[in-house]
């Protein structure tokens, strides 16, 4: 399997990636950090235009009439999961890995 062949909501560990694509025998892993991160949107409008751009995964497969009410309900249904105050209703939280590599 390649990454052309992941869906874009998997989430992989660093070991699965290396198993896909054979990155065992030519690298080392030195470091890996996880870490929580947000962008923090200014209106709900600049977060939807961020979205409209970002789930062409799924909205490629709409109509384009339908798309912004997906979008509009993805954003909806985000808020109520992820917002845990007010001032998070239009920030996107997501985890960043780094690995650190060296061939060996």
């Amino acid at each position: 399997m390649c990454f052309s062949q992941i869906k874009a909501w998997t989430h992989l560990e660093l070991e699965t990636v290396f198993l896909m694509n054979d990155w065992g025998r030519r690298f080392c892993v030195l470091g890996v950090n996880v870490s929580d991160k947000a962008w923090v949107f200014e209106s709900r409008q600049s977060f939807q235009t961020f979205c409209s751009a970002m789930l062409t995964v799924w909205t490629s497969h709409l109509p384009e009439r339908e798309t912004l009410a997906f979008i509009t309900d993805v954003l909806d249904r985000y808020r109520l999961i992820v917002a845990n105050q007010a001032s998070e209703e239009n920030t996107f939280k997501f985890y960043q890995m780094d690995a650190t590599l060296a061939k060996p």
